[in-house]
């Protein structure tokens, strides 16, 4: 018992060495049950290649992408489901396999189909309970009673788990690990550690006293290739090389969980004691600061911790959740009730603070607790209350020290009381205006170079004192009534005095000026009317600076207005708490949700959150202080935010903006899922740079997120190169509803501030049905084009027939003319030859004589041939429309030729020719 306490004793006395004044405080989130994750019992924190977060509990798995988290659980009859609820960890081996050990078995996470394949399942010779690669690829699974099991993969893609070293059989192996020198460490119950060194000889080490447990949880390797190891009720042990043992580092009656190294610390996860910080360089136990909501992290069951590729530190507590710290470059620090280390100015609203000059002693109003005390480093002095001491008003309005180094404090219902800080006492001042009554509801004091001390009230006006020479007695101070209600308005919120005699007074209904000296109101009279001026301020360039619910308005030497900035300009928010110069001659300004630091250059605000490192985003009206060596504080509802100007710098956007989910009927896609013939995704869903979608599935929503994890104040989004629209603040999702088909570019960004992040950009192809596709289009284009040819070539074609047609028709007219004209002549050739036929009989018949009989003869016949073949000419429309019928007579062809020969006989004689005829 008494070697225990001298350990604890020691311990103790290392942490207080080695706490440093000022440590960096660290914001941190906490993801619970709540619309988070699955279980607040954790096991085991993991990050994977692609970039995700796998929360395992002993309810369910728990997958994060940024912007959500995706609940696994056994599902009934469900083979892809998770194996079982309780899962013990996640881990990724060197080929990119997921593996997740769980009280039932061994899976791999399948990205492609978001599902889970089963290698084996627990059973009466295996069960899994911790997993590592070595450096010659082999994966080592750590088993509860069955020692060590080696999966490996033959050449076929199968999966076999065999025994890796007999010797340990029976053994329970909590963790296992290969160090830089290839030593395999393994971390047992009931057997200690044990290191299998390259040749294979096996090394047991005691950690700690013989006797008792040797639950070893744990070990790592730091970055010099120190091996720790953690313990239950043992505390952290080191190993020492040159005699081959393990010595204390560390105790503590806790179970050790996790050990992670962050930068240069070591950090350990205890059981029960929160977070311990090991300086590795120092060799000493270090001290951090977490900011947690409604949690002791000291008291916290740390389980398991991450360091993620962002340099964020992710925290597994047991039965509380995960609390997620990111990394941070500016050195905002915390007072207040969510530190771990700095807790002790209660939970109350910050109303006002003031840090006295001889000292340096820093005075906490708040709004119902009192006044809190405490010294030049921050530390706690002294908590006064009304419990104690009946003259500590409540609550505080304003904290003032004047030229005496007295402390004046304004209450909303005490009155006034003075402080004397060189003494800690606090008694109350009762000052009374001319009808008797005593000032109340004091909201600001100033202290002009004449010793007058001005006061600020909310109803009754503005008053002076005239302070004594000296701090030796403030009794009796006379009070006088500035300015009537005709000339200010009496709601005062805030007061500020510069050297040229002139007394800015900020009000419910405008700001007004007044010569101190002439007691009466001067410049412009009517300025900012409507408004409430909460805090007033002159900037280095002597002008006014007034901050109001709707931003800052920059004014002149007699209220002038000449600009004014809003969050367009890059302020947190438009209402202002505090505006306040420092010793650079920069201005810094507080407001509802944040602060900022005035950049003159390009006239805009360079805004700072939470994700900057401040816990505090919503600040006082006119808490605020600067202190003697330059830090810059601000008070707010959830304590004080403090830092040196000098340190902090401003941060370009340093995250990537990537698509976290693409929902199709609320249901996210996979690389698996299909719209119509299409593969909605063919990568995974952080990579993909093409979405593919059926002319029916266009109504979506798109999810993204920041690929460190860390929220920013705003997201916009464009569509083919459209406006860019904002979104509300968390918000990270936009939903798009029935878009035509077609091809679309999405683009988003990040912003904060005046900082922006690169923008991502992703093409969603809305495809036609398959009718309205673009082979469709070109079957229809070519099937009208063909109707139209045929329509065209049938057009033709008719055209033509017709055109025949018409000149058939035009033939047969000019055959009829030719036909009646040769009709028309035989009527007027035949005329004659019927009257020259007519004589002729009459000659025949009448002359005797024989010669001419011959010749009358002659005459006849071929008068009667020419009647016949007028005749016959007469004939040619029968045989033109087919009437025409052929006769056949019988003739005695002698005849008929010696009649031709007759014919011709004439003029042969005539001619001395001589036609004979025979007949053989």
């Amino acid at each position: 018992m008494i070697q225990i306490m001298k350990n604890k004793t020691f311990i103790l006395i290392i942490f207080l060495c080695f706490l440093p004044l000022f440590c960096k405080g660290q914001f941190c989130k906490l993801y619970s049950t709540h619309g988070d994750i699955s279980s607040s019992m954790i096991s085991h924190i993991y990050q994977d290649a692609k970039g995700y977060i796998w929360v395992a509990t002993e309810n369910g798995l728990n997958k994060y992408d940024g912007a959500k988290f995706t609940n696994y659980k056994n599902q009934f009859n469900d083979s892809t489901s998770l194996l079982g609820n309780h899962v013990y960890r996640t881990f990724q081996d060197a080929k990119g396999h997921l593996y997740i050990l769980s009280t039932k078995g061994l899976q791999m996470y399948e990205y492609k189909s978001d599902s889970f394949k089963t290698i084996k399942k627990s059973n009466s010779s295996y069960n899994n309970k911790s997993i590592a690669q070595l450096s010659d690829g082999s994966i080592l699974i750590g088993t509860s009673g069955y020692g060590i099991k080696k999966l490996t993969f033959d050449h076929k893609g199968n999966i076999q788990i065999e025994n890796w070293n007999p010797s340990l059989i029976g053994h329970t192996i909590n963790d296992i690990m290969e160090d830089r020198k290839g030593n395999i460490w393994i971390c047992t119950e009931y057997h200690g550690m044990i290191r299998i060194d390259k040749n294979k000889k096996i090394h047991h080490y005691t950690l700690g006293k013989l006797y008792g447990n040797q639950f070893i949880n744990c070990c790592t390797e730091d970055s010099n290739g120190n091996i720790y190891a953690g313990t239950s009720g043992r505390g952290v042990f080191i190993y020492n090389q040159a005699d081959n043992t393990f010595h204390q580092i560390f105790h503590s009656n806790f179970p050790i969980k996790v050990l992670k190294q962050n930068e240069n610390l070591m950090l350990i996860g205890i059981d029960g004691e929160g977070i311990v910080a090991y300086d590795i360089s120092k060799k000493s136990i270090a001290n951090t600061d977490f900011y947690t909501d409604n949690i002791n992290i000291k008291k916290s069951k740390v389980h398991s911790l991450l360091t993620d590729s962002s340099n964020n530190l992710w925290i597994g507590i047991y039965q509380k959740g995960v609390a997620f710290i990111p990394s941070q470059a500016n050195m905002f620090n915390y007072i207040g009730n969510f530190s771990s280390i700095r807790n002790y100015i209660g939970s109350n609203c910050i109303t006002a603070l003031c840090e006295t000059t001889d000292k340096g002693k820093l005075i906490v109003g708040t709004d119902n607790d009192g006044i809190y005390l405490l010294d030049k480093n921050y530390n706690f002095i002294q908590h006064l209350t009304q419990d104690k001491n009946p003259d500590v008003p409540p609550t505080v309005m304003c904290l003032f020290e004047d030229s005496n180094k007295k402390v004046w404090i304004g209450s909303y219902l005490s009155g006034i009381s003075v402080f004397d800080s060189q003494t800690n006492k606090l008694s109350k001042t009762s000052l009374r205006n001319n009808e008797g009554n005593e000032i109340t509801k004091v909201y600001r004091f100033v202290e002009d170079p004449h010793k007058r001390l001005w006061i600020g009230t909310m109803g009754t006006g503005l008053y002076y004192v005239d302070l004594p020479a000296s701090s030796a007695s403030y009794s009796d101070l006379k009070v006088h009534q500035a300015l009537s209600e005709k000339e200010i308005n009496q709601w005062i919120n805030t007061l500020l005095y510069i050297p040229n005699g002139r007394l800015y007074i900020g009000t419910y209904d405008g700001i007004k000026c007044i010569d101190t000296e002439k007691l009466k109101v001067v410049g412009k009279e009517k300025v900012l009317i409507g408004l409430s001026i909460n805090t007033i301020a002159q900037g280095p360039d002597d002008h006014i600076w007034a901050g109001t619910p709707e931003g800052i308005y920059v004014m002149d030497y007699n209220l002038n207005i000449i600009e004014k900035f809003t969050t367009h300009n890059g302020l947190p928010n438009n209402l202002i708490s505090s505006i306040i110069v420092d010793k650079n001659k920069d201005i810094w300004v507080s407001t509802s949700q944040g602060i900022a630091k005035y950049n003159s250059h390009n006239k805009s605000f360079i805004p700072f959150f939470a994700s900057d490192g401040l816990y505090n985003n919503e600040f006082s009206r006119n808490a605020y202080c600067i202190s003697p060596d330059g830090k810059i504080l601000f008070g707010g509802t959830n304590g004080i935010v403090f830092f040196n100007p000098n340190d902090i710098e401003t941060q370009k956007f340093q995250s990537n903006i990537r698509i976290t989910g693409f929902y199709l009927h609320d249901k996210a896609v996979n690389e698996m899922t299909q719209s119509g013939s299409y593969h909605v995704i063919d990568n995974d869903i952080f990579h993909t740079q093409e979405i593919n979608l059926s002319h029916y599935d266009n109504s979506f929503y798109i999810e993204f997120a920041t690929d460190n994890f860390i929220s920013p104040q705003n997201y916009l989004y464009s569509m083919n190169n459209g406006t860019w629209n904002s979104l509300p603040k968390g918000s990270s999702r936009v939903s798009f509803s029935n878009l035509p088909v077609g091809k679309y570019e999405f683009k988003v960004k990040a912003i904060n501030g005046t900082s922006e992040s690169k923008i991502k950009t992703i093409v969603i192809n809305i495809h036609p049905a398959w009718y309205n596709s673009g082979l469709a289009w070109v079957i229809y284009i070519l099937i009208i084009i063909s109707i139209i040819a045929i329509f065209i070539h049938q057009a033709k074609e008719k055209y033509r027939v017709r055109q025949e047609m018409l000149k058939h028709k035009h033939l047969e007219e000019i055959n009829e003319s030719k036909l009646q004209f040769f009709i028309n002549i035989s009527h007027e050739i035949r005329t004659p030859m019927s009257l020259i036929i007519s004589p002729l009989q009459k000659l025949i018949s009448t002359d005797n004589d024989s010669e001419r009989q011959k010749s009358y003869s002659l005459i006849e016949r071929n008068a009667q041939r020419i009647l016949n073949l007028i005749n016959q000419l007469m004939d040619i429309r029968k045989i033109d429309k087919n009437q025409m019928k052929l006769s056949f007579t019988e003739v005695d062809l002698i005849s008929f030729i010696n009649d031709i020969k007759n014919t011709f006989a004439y003029q042969a004689a005539a001619k001395g020719a001589k036609l004979n005829i025979e007949v053989i």
